[in-house]
């Protein structure tokens, strides 16, 4: 979280055009999109390919078992991938870099399918840019072949002379992600990465022989590698013991996932089969019979805890997974926020928001995994008891309770600080009440008692229960708002949460928002149109409007032909767009909005395009329409006359109770740019006939 308050404080300090340019990302941390995770996810799953989503840390040993149970390759741009095969089975047919596949319009060889030389090659120099990415097929390819460079680990252990269990170890000597900094630099000064390689092989190939224990083995090869002639011994202890720890992460994770159910990752054969697949299929849209439960590979569990594994199979819990496995560290991602501004998700709206998330999750899987008391926590406790009733005195009755279930949550506040918050979750059985949500009003008193008090979770009410008590957590239950399509429910309660927590924005602004994410959601379901080549997807008629008159042409075509309406094609590229700081932040709170908007609606269960936020961002879209600009071609933006309409609607169901500036308003800074301005405006030209004569030619002018 740090880095990515620092990338964000680079980011604002820079000017508008630098930070606009393509190569901005080339010089620092990157910066991704927002919500890019779930637009790559439904760009797998409109191509069929089968995912795996893992609940925590990296899915580097998880894609090697997967690998290797279906005998095939890993794809990506990590060398570790080669480390991690050492401990895979001989179906694990190696590891294809990214960066080095390509593209060519020739017929594959005949030796294409054969296995990998047992020769490892050293790569000297990268290859060649190309104008067209080699990771895209030629469009005008007779014979389109994708060619990959694979590396196994056999040729490399061949290579360095060691046997592959000794490659992690290998590998955290010289450097990986779990490595010191320090310790490069302690052992390698002004070394070549392929130097380094070759030291350490040669050393560990030397002292393997001669020593009996692996933490040996580790100080020994410390030592030994150590540049300076003397070094101290808790020096080496210290480096010895990040050593071990760098090498035990490349442990691939156990087959057995159940443990995790069910935010597993599915890597036991048995959680994929088609029976468990079935029962599990998707969230009910009615309620199920009253405390039923289902069997499968993991055990039996109830219908709410079923209904989870299904969303987390479909990638659809990605909001929760950290606040169900670890309650007591939750990270809240940051967005592209000013760090000398406060963050919108400290806000009270967006935290009632959170808790109302955790608590619907809690009560639906039978509790959230909280750590049990700690040593140093139980002996406190029974020392103020002895001492207690050392002294005659009787424990109140707060002690004698159970230890209230807190969600920690890290997060930035102004300045750029990442400070801890609690979320107290009411105990199970009880509704959220205004203590917990700090003064708000997040449950609907006699309701939500008897909603929690009953037996069928919330996460398993009917779906328009379920959309309603999305829309009531998210204080965006008004009339208006209920009269809107379902569709625009997220992006309507999304923005009246980023307008609840202040901010000097305008009404043009809030219109060229909304009208940016309609658009975006337009060119989704047109992109999905043309795939399925069907009748365009109505996500905004409704039954006040009249249904346009059938035509012979194509839907695609028609809107092409119509004149009123932009068309998204995904092969432009569009251009780049200026990034003003004043557009970025608000694209920014938006994104802070959507976030805690899609943690409730995922304990919900809700559909899509509740859970899926990425369908209202179109980046250069956006910042186009902040900027006054039209959205430029390939923007991922589409408008038609349906969309316009359910915009006005929109805006007016957003809008209500606010009464905008027509203009920003106007700060300190800016107000005295202005009046220095005005002030040299004002002040008399040199030279001139109003002015006088300047220089001695001037008095030749009226002659």
């Amino acid at each position: 979280m740090a880095a990515q308050v620092s990338t964000a404080r680079v980011f604002y300090s820079l000017s508008a055009s630098t930070r606009s340019s393509p190569t901005f990302n080339n010089k620092g941390d990157t910066i991704l999109p927002p919500f890019c995770r779930g637009a790559f996810v439904a760009a797998l799953n409109s191509l069929g390919v089968r995912t795996h989503f893992v609940p925590q840390g990296e899915a580097d040993g998880v894609c090697v078992v997967l690998a290797d149970e279906m005998g095939g390759y890993v794809l990506g741009r990590d060398t570790d991938f080669v480390i991690l095969s050492a401990g895979a089975s001989d179906k694990l047919r190696g590891y294809a870099p990214l960066d080095m596949m390509e593209w060519t319009d020739s017929a594959p060889p005949e030796d294409a399918d054969a296995p990998p030389a047992a020769d490892f090659t050293t790569v000297a120099a990268k290859r060649p840019r190309s104008a067209r990415s080699r990771m895209l097929p030629p469009t005008d390819a007779a014979n389109p072949t994708l060619v990959l460079a694979t590396y196994a680990t056999a040729p490399l252990c061949r290579r360095l002379r060691l046997d592959a269990p000794m490659l992690p170890l290998l590998s955290s000597l010289v450097g990986n992600d779990y490595t010191p900094q320090w310790a490069g630099e302690a052992l390698f000064p002004r070394m070549r990465p392929g130097d380094r390689i070759e030291r350490v092989a040669r050393v560990l190939s030397e002292l393997r022989p001669n020593v009996s224990s692996a933490d040996e083995l580790v100080r020994r090869a410390v030592r030994r590698l150590w540049a300076k002639p003397f070094v101290d011994d808790a020096a080496v202890a210290e480096l010895t013991d990040a050593v071990i720890d760098a090498t035990i992460q490349y442990v691939l994770p156990p087959p057995d996932c159940c443990a995790q159910f069910p935010f597993c990752g599915e890597l036991d054969a048995g959680c994929r089969t088609a029976t468990a697949s079935r029962a599990t299929s998707a969230a009910p849209s009615r309620a199920p019979t009253p405390g039923g439960s289902t069997s499968g590979h993991c055990g039996e569990h109830s219908d709410a805890v079923v209904a989870y594994a299904a969303a987390q199979r479909e990638g659809r819990l990605n909001s929760l997974a950290s606040a169900y496995l670890h309650p007591d560290r939750v990270h809240l991602w940051s967005a592209l926020e000013d760090p000398s501004t406060a963050s919108c998700r400290a806000s009270v709206a967006a935290c009632r928001a959170r808790l109302a998330a955790y608590t619907i999750l809690d009560a639906a899987v039978g509790g959230l995994r909280f750590p049990p008391a700690s040593a140093e926590m139980l002996d406190e406790q029974r020392q103020d008891q002895e001492a207690n009733a050392l002294l005659g005195i009787e424990a109140e009755e707060e002690q004698s309770e159970e230890r209230p279930r807190v969600v920690t949550e890290y997060l930035r506040q102004g300045g750029g600080r990442i400070v801890a918050r609690r979320a107290v979750l009411p105990p199970q059985g009880e509704a959220v009440d205004g203590d917990e949500l700090e003064n708000g009003d997040a449950a609907n008193g006699a309701e939500a008692n008897g909603r929690r008090n009953g037996e069928t979770p919330e996460c398993l009410l009917p779906l328009a229960e379920r959309q309603r008590l999305y829309l009531h957590h998210l204080g965006a239950d008004t009339p208006a708002i209920l009269a809107l399509p379902p569709r625009l429910h997220p992006l309507v309660a999304a923005v009246r949460l980023l307008l609840s927590t202040g901010g000097d924005w305008t009404r043009s602004e809030i219109e060229a928002l909304l009208r940016g994410c309609i658009g975006s959601l337009a060119a989704w379901d047109a992109a999905k149109d043309t795939a399925t080549d069907t009748e365009p997807e109505s996500a905004y008629a409704t039954a006040n409007e009249e249904p346009e008159p059938s035509s012979p042409l194509s839907p695609r075509l028609e809107r092409i032909m119509s004149g009123k309406s932009q068309t998204f094609d995904p092969e432009i590229t569009p251009p780049a767009v200026e990034l003003t700081s004043r557009a970025t932040r608000l694209v920014a709170a938006l994104t802070s909005a959507l976030q805690d908007s899609q943690a409730l609606a995922q304990a919900l269960l809700l559909p899509p395009p509740h859970g899926s936020p990425h369908v209202w961002i179109a980046g250069a879209a956006l910042h186009s329409l902040l900027n006054g600009q039209d959205p430029p071609p390939g923007a991922g933006w589409a408008w038609n006359r349906a969309a316009k309409n359910q915009w006005k609607r929109a805006v007016a169901a957003t809008l209500e109770g606010y009464d905008l500036p027509s203009a920003p308003a106007e700060t300190k800074k800016s107000r005295k740019k202005n009046k220095n301005r005005n002030k040299k405006a004002a002040e008399p030209k040199k030279g001139g006939k109003d002015n006088g004569p300047a220089n001695r030619f001037d008095l030749l002018v009226g002659m």
